[in-house]
Formats: structure tokens, sequence, C-alpha cells
């Protein structure tokens, strides 16, 4: 059985209006090489443990990591006027399809969501902090937008793993965590295996609305 390819994403910790968004994904038996062969597709992973030295942050960064957070509040929205909304560009990698429950309705999946936005109150000039022009700092210390799944089946209802987020020097904030998720699809079996299945994965802030926060779709 061929063994499809796929493009792995960037990592991110390496050197509209609309308030939410649809995106489709087919069911495991209506891929083609699932439907062409008339049997089961299965992906294995091979896990690698790679050691990498330890990088200690120096004084440069601990004095500016001071300087930005020492009088940060993470529940204000990082804009110049209040009036003004936020721009948020929100896109995903789907890495795997897990399962699709076709009994209780729900849809499996491994997902990377990508959250990019700017916090003006994250900016700082490099050459005034020995040259320093990223930060990884953790999301709980930091603004950023409470985007869920608003279909989520999952009990704790969202699904990702806190990953750090890389600040640049010109205040861009970069955010890309990974997640299981679990989300309701109506299935509908009636024409297996000749069926195609429409499961959408709405994705927005739970609390502002788009007067506060605008949110684009990274293509």
């Amino acid at each position: 059985m061929k063994k499809p390819s796929r493009s792995r994403p960037d990592n991110p910790s390496c050197p509209g209006q609309d308030r939410t968004r649809s995106m489709s994904f087919p069911q495991p038996h209506s891929l083609p090489e699932a439907t062409a062969n008339g049997g089961r597709m299965l992906v294995y992973g091979l896990g690698l443990l790679i050691m990498i030295p330890a990088c200690a942050a120096g004084p440069h960064e601990k004095r500016l990591l001071h300087a930005l957070l020492d009088n940060y509040n993470s529940l204000e929205r990082p804009v110049v006027n209040e009036s003004d909304p936020l721009q948020l560009s929100f896109g995903l990698t789907l890495m795997q399809i897990i399962d699709v429950d076709e009994k209780n309705q729900l849809l499996i999946t491994n997902i990377w969501l990508k959250l990019e936005w700017n916090d003006m109150n994250l900016r700082w000039n490099s050459s005034e902090f020995g040259g320093v022009r990223d930060l990884r700092i953790p999301p709980h210390r930091l603004w950023k937008p409470d985007v869920l799944m608003y279909n989520s089946a999952d009990e704790g209802f969202d699904g990702t793993y806190a990953t750090n987020v890389v600040v640049r020097n010109n205040g861009s904030c970069l955010y890309v965590p990974p997640g299981i998720f679990k989300s309701t699809c109506k299935i509908d079996i009636t024409w297996f295996p000749f069926d195609d299945q429409r499961c959408e994965m709405k994705f927005g802030s739970w609390t502002y609305d788009g007067f506060q926060v605008t949110t684009q779709l990274l293509s």
C-alpha cells in the first residue's frame, strides 16, 4: 500500500472579521489510498530521541525578561487604543486523523494550531539587550487569545498542550500548541463505503467579539 507523503510544518521553537472558522477533513475510508485498495490505511510513527544541549539564559535575556514582564498585565488586551481591535492570524495543520467514531458521532484528530498577533507591550531594542532578538515565554505569563473549538466533545474542552510563545523584538507573538481534538461530527454511513463525510471544526474567541479581536485565516 502506497504511503501518503506529508510535509511537516516548521517547528516554531527554532531560530477576516468572522468570529468562527470552519474547516473540513475527509473521513479515513474516503481517502483515495484506502478506497482504491479496499483496505484500512495504517500510519506508523517512529519516535527519535535527540539530545540537544541545554541553552541557559544569559544576563541580557534575564535583564530583558525583567524589563518586559515586571509590570506586564496578562489580562490587558495589548492594543494602543482600547477602541482598536487586535489583529489575530489563525491557522492549523492536520497531522493525523486518529479515529472516526460513527456510533458516537465523533472525529478525533491530531492537530497543531497556529496563532500570530502583535503585543505592543513586548517590544524592545535588541541593541540595548546584547542583540537578543527573540524570547520563549510560557503562555500563562502573557496575554493570548482565548481561541477554543466550539464543537469540542473533549471532557476538558481544550485539548491543546501549552507550549512556549515565541516573542520577537518587534512585538510579534507566535503560539503553536499541538493537541488531540475530539469534535462532534454528524456522520451518515448509509452509502458506505461510497460515502463522503463533511466534518467541521469551528474555532473562535470564547469571550472577545469582532470589535475586540479580528481574525484572519492563515493560508
